[in-house]
């Protein structure tokens, strides 16, 4: 057996010893970054909304929409150019460093910087979070069909309970640091993500090279096909259906978070007293989530299957919104901002991912990039479009339960059509092999 001089430990690890050493490291990687992700959220929300911010989260919401595509092309380049390990590592730190240089300049309201970092935060955690997720993927390429589902389950724990430390650390410190200090926490926990994914690639990667005598080499090209091939997917009916679904779901998903923001943002509150509400509301969804997806994901989808589980969300969207109209509290509200969130990331994104799998190899991947990197975005611009026109006669003499009761009714309109467009995906998913779902494999929430 021959090994890399510089890792000569690794040298004598098994290739299924080598799974789950290369695993925990990017398990604790995967922890340390959504760990600063709610770190990186509270003390942003916290500060963004303490004034007039929520008056900024159209402009937001339509900087991200327009910004998505620019940002993964930015990371796509930057792992061509060096190659996905050090773009991996340099973007992380490099999120670290921005983290920093914002903590300096950071001051309450919706300026326009602070602007700029609502719209950045999302941005760049998605991606840095999808190429963490990639390096699992590297070293779990070849592992053994019994591993897989393991491995992969304890890795989306980890980003799981990442997420639930951040929150309880931001909760814990609330009350003794400024809010914008959480900006600063969150750019140690990312450089320690870094260093976590450099040691992985480092130190795990050659042992595992020696296990991958069977994975073909890659094709020819590996770029997109033009545009217009692209859009030329759509011609067909279900990749359409997949489409529509992804911009209905992005219109409801703005609106529920904007009126989340819009009923719990007080201008006359302090950072801390924002701290403390963000800080226990991410805690509550992660910690919500996090059941779901041990103890409520994997009975469902084997008792109903994919396409069941994917009628759960927007059929408790359009539940919970209904409460919300009659109620028309804040408490409400938050109500469905938690349902939303958290069964978006513990039982709708496994699913969601796994309705590709019908699709031709050759088409899917363009798909995917159509669906969740345009459509997505189509819909969130349409929610920012909608909720700027209202604004720009928006009343604050005026403000109050009645004067947003109308988004409350739209989202119940766009989830009802999510719904009725999930539907019509049976006959492609009821047609698909049960066997080639994976309820036991959690996916990132992007």
């Amino acid at each position: 057996m021959t090994g890399n001089p510089g890792a000569s430990c690794d040298t004598t690890i098994s290739p299924r010893g080598g799974f789950f050493a290369g695993s925990a490291k990017a398990a604790f990687g995967l922890f340390l970054m959504t760990a600063a992700f709610m770190l990186t959220k509270t003390g942003r929300d916290a500060l963004y909304f303490q004034r007039d911010g929520f008056l900024q989260l159209p402009k937001a919401y339509l900087g991200i929409a327009i910004l998505a595509g620019p940002a993964a092309a930015v990371a796509l380049t930057l792992m061509r150019r060096f190659g996905p390990p050090r773009a991996r590592v340099a973007a992380t730190l490099g999120m670290a460093v921005a983290q920093i240089l914002f903590f300096a300049v950071a001051r309450p309201g919706g300026e326009w910087w602070m602007t700029l970092f609502f719209v950045l935060v999302p941005l760049c955690y998605g991606v840095l979070l999808a190429q963490a997720w990639l390096l699992a993927a590297e070293l779990l390429e070849t592992a053994p069909r019994d591993l897989l589902a393991r491995l992969y389950s304890t890795l989306g724990a980890s980003s799981m309970l990442g997420g639930l430390a951040g929150a309880a650390l931001a909760r814990a410190i609330g009350d003794y640091i400024e809010a914008r200090a959480l900006l600063a926490f969150g750019a140690i926990a990312l450089a320690g993500s870094a260093a976590a994914m450099a040691v992985a690639q480092r130190r795990v990667d050659p042992g595992l090279s020696l296990a991958r005598p069977e994975v073909a080499p890659p094709p020819a090209g590996g770029r997109y096909p033009p545009l217009k091939e692209m859009l030329g997917v759509l011609r067909h009916r279900y990749p359409l259906l997949l489409a529509l679904v992804g911009i209905f779901g992005s219109i409801t998903g703005v609106l529920i978070e904007f009126q989340f923001y819009w009923s719990v943002a007080d201008p006359a509150s302090t950072p801390r007293d924002n701290v403390a509400l963000f800080a226990n509301f991410y805690l509550l969804l992660n910690g919500a989530a996090f059941l779901v997806q041990i103890l409520g994901m994997p009975p469902l989808q084997r008792r109903v299957g994919v396409w069941g589980s994917l009628l759960v969300l927007p059929g408790a969207l359009i539940g919970g919104a209904a409460v919300a109209a009659v109620s028309a509290s804040a408490f409400a509200r938050a109500g469905l901002r938690i349902a939303e969130s958290g069964l978006k990331s513990s039982i709708h994104r496994v699913n969601w991912e796994q309705a590709y799998l019908p699709l031709e190899r050759s088409a899917r991947a363009m798909t995917k990039l159509l669906v969740d990197g345009v459509a997505a975005r189509v819909g969130e611009g349409a929610a920012a479009g909608i909720l700027l026109f209202w604004l720009s006669g928006f009343d604050p003499g005026a403000a109050g339960s009645q004067s947003t009761r109308w988004i409350i009714y739209t989202l119940i309109g766009a989830a009802m059509v999510w719904l009725a467009l999930t539907l019509k995906l049976a006959p492609d998913l009821h047609s698909f092999s049960r066997e080639e779902a994976r309820p036991d494999i959690p996916l990132p929430d992007g």
